[in-house]
């Protein structure tokens, strides 16, 4: 394939992942929706679509970024109406995922990249085609250690994504 898709994205190690899936999943249950692969959830930090090698070589070069290691608490669920997606949010965003993205996108757009300018909005995807669920969700605390670079690779039953690279976020 001469174009691949790419992200970056927080991507949970084991232990919280397990503890996404034990929280929500009756939740989702209840949404009728269909659920997200356990090994697909993650966080999208910054979406670059569609690159080809030359690009993939620049995206790569631009972390690793000085970010701090930070922890997001997902704690309130939110349907996406137009999508019909539900999702999983922090009530309050860590500043330092702000000050991530934003260090992550400055040299993004110094590669070359197009950066996203629609607000950001963390979110983690629980299930698509759900209906809306009034239901109050057990926290999950996720301890961030680590960004991924993360390719979207198409599979029989929507996608799945492989991860590129990591990088250590700091003290």
């Amino acid at each position: 394939r001469l174009l691949r898709r790419f992200f970056f994205g927080l991507w949970p190690d084991q232990s919280v992942r397990e503890n996404l899936v034990c929280s929500t999943k009756e939740t989702v249950q209840v949404s009728g929706g269909r659920a997200v692969a356990a090994e697909n959830l993650h966080i999208t930090v910054a979406f670059l679509g569609s690159i080809n090698k030359a690009q993939l070589r620049k995206v790569r070069a631009v972390p690793p970024v000085t970010a701090s290691k930070f922890v997001i608490t997902l704690d309130t669920l939110h349907f996406h109406r137009s999508s019909r997606m539900l999702w999983l949010v922090p009530r309050e965003i860590p500043v330092e995922l702000v000050l991530l993205r934003q260090s992550l996108w400055d040299g993004l757009e110094q590669a070359g990249c197009k950066r996203e300018h629609r607000l950001y909005r963390p979110h983690l995807t629980l299930a698509r085609r759900s209906q809306i669920v009034r239901e109050v969700v057990k926290p999950v605390v996720w301890p961030v250690t680590k960004l991924a670079l993360l390719e979207s690779v198409p599979a029989p039953k929507g996608v799945s994504y492989e991860v590129a690279q990591t990088w250590r976020l700091g003290e």
